[in-house]
């Protein structure tokens, strides 16, 4: 048995992403639906 440390994770070939790349630029807008369903 070898004592070497194969990193099995970087072999795998499993691909990064960057979910800030995705993130929508600009303000985001707080809009609450709740005065719309009061008795309805």
């Amino acid at each position: 048995m070898s004592d070497e440390i194969i990193n099995k994770v970087a072999n795998s070939g499993l691909i990064t992403i960057d979910l800030e790349e995705f993130y929508p630029k600009g303000e985001s807008v707080l809009f609450d639906i709740k005065h719309f369903y009061f008795m309805n």
